[in-house]
C-alpha cells in the first residue's frame, strides 16, 4: 500500500511517501511536530492533505485523519498553477491556462488594433502565458495547438464575434521576420525546448531529489 502525503509549507512544499501502516503515521506526526520545533515554522492544518491509494482501508484512513488533523484530498490538484496529477496528461488539466489566454483577449478592445498591435501581443504577453508551466511540465499537443488557435483567430479576426477570413495557416508564423513570417513561437517546440532544459538540469545537478529523478525515473 502507498500513501503519499502532501504537506504545505509556507513558502515551501513538502511531500511524503509511505505505506499506510498505523507505525508510519505515527512516525511522520513526530517528524513534523519536530520540523515545527527546529525551523520555527507552524503547519497550517487547513493546507495539509493527505492522499490515499484506492487499496488503502478505510479505517486506515480515518486512522490518518484523527492523528495527523489533515484534509484528505485527492488527484488531480494544482499547486502554484501547475497540475499534479497520476498518470497520463490529459488536456482538461490545462484549463486554467486555457482560461488566462481567454480572459486577456476578452479583456483587450482588438477592434481599435492593428496587426502589428495584435502581433506584439500575441509575441510579447500571450506567448508568455505558458512558460511558467512549461518549465515544469511539457503540455498535451491538444493544448499547444488550442493556444495557437486562440493566437490564429486573434490576430486575424480581432473581436472573436468577427467573421473575417483566416488568410494562412498559424504554423506559416512560426519562422523569423527575414524568412517573411510573423516571428512567432511554435507552441510544442516551446514546451520539448523546456523538458530538455529540465532534464538537463536533473542530469547536470547534484541534489537529492535530482539523483533520484536521474536513478529511478529518467535515463
Amino acid at each position: 500500500m502507498v500513501f503519499l502525503s502532501l504537506i504545505y509549507v509556507l513558502p515551501m512544499m513538502l511531500f511524503f511517501f509511505s505505506n499506510g501502516s498505523l507505525n508510519m503515521i505515527i512516525f511522520l506526526t513526530i517528524f513534523l511536530h519536530n520540523f515545527e520545533i527546529r525551523s520555527r515554522l507552524t503547519l497550517n492544518k487547513n493546507k495539509c492533505l493527505f492522499i490515499a491509494t484506492k487499496n488503502i482501508a478505510d479505517n486506515c484512513i480515518n486512522a490518518v485523519r484523527y492523528l495527523t488533523s489533515f484534509i484528505q484530498g485527492s488527484l488531480p490538484l494544482e499547486y502554484l498553477g501547475v497540475p499534479l496529477f497520476k498518470g497520463c496528461k490529459i488536456s482538461f488539466l490545462f484549463d486554467e491556462l486555457i482560461t488566462s489566454v481567454l480572459n486577456r483577449l476578452n479583456y483587450w478592445e482588438s477592434n481599435f488594433l492593428s496587426f502589428s498591435g495584435r502581433l506584439i501581443l500575441i509575441k510579447i504577453i500571450l506567448c508568455s502565458l505558458p512558460i511558467y508551466i512549461f518549465q515544469t511540465i511539457q503540455h498535451t499537443l491538444a493544448v499547444c495547438n488550442r493556444l495557437e488557435n486562440l493566437f490564429s483567430k486573434f490576430f486575424w479576426k480581432g473581436n472573436r464575434s468577427n467573421f473575417k477570413i483566416l488568410w494562412t495557416t498559424w504554423s506559416n508564423c512560426y519562422d523569423v521576420l527575414e524568412e517573411v513570417a510573423l516571428g512567432c513561437k511554435n507552441m510544442a517546440d516551446l514546451a520539448y525546448a523546456f523538458s530538455i532544459k529540465l532534464c538537463f538540469n536533473f542530469h547536470a545537478k547534484s541534489s537529492l531529489w535530482a539523483n533520484y529523478m536521474v536513478e529511478n525515473i529518467m535515463w
